[in-house]
């Protein structure tokens, strides 16, 4: 259920890159499909949020989160100015993440890091 999507699957990209020129290249997520589904974990509801296409962040106790990241290759003379337009976003009340799972000796046990889920937002 968690981890990366397989390289195979047909779920468009969340991300829209466009270039007008070769000094300007816009990337752009608009809305994307964030499904919320809940799961229980040892007497206590979580959530679990995918994004179609995008892998859960996998560090061990934290939250299972879709990760959004891209790389892009810059000229050798090529500079980045990164400007954030008309950032929106909605907050989600009384989420509580199901942590990524810690694997040992071939079973998943599932702890959330106080790391993470220890601190105000």
């Amino acid at each position: 259920m968690l981890g990366t999507p397989s390289m195979t699957s047909r779920v468009p990209d969340p991300l829209s890159v466009t270039s007008a020129s070769l000094s300007l290249t816009s990337i752009s997520l608009v809305n994307p499909a964030i499904e919320i589904a809940n799961e229980n974990l040892d007497f206590q509801v979580c959530q679990i949020a995918t994004l179609g296409g995008e892998p859960i962040v996998s560090e061990p106790g934290a939250p299972a989160i879709p990760r959004v990241s891209r790389m892009y290759r810059i000229p050798e003379l090529g500079g980045v100015n990164l400007i954030v337009r008309a950032a929106e976003y909605d907050v989600i009340e009384n989420y509580n993440a199901f942590p990524y799972p810690t694997e040992e000796a071939g079973s998943k046990r599932y702890e959330q890091g106080p790391a993470f889920y220890r601190q105000d937002a």
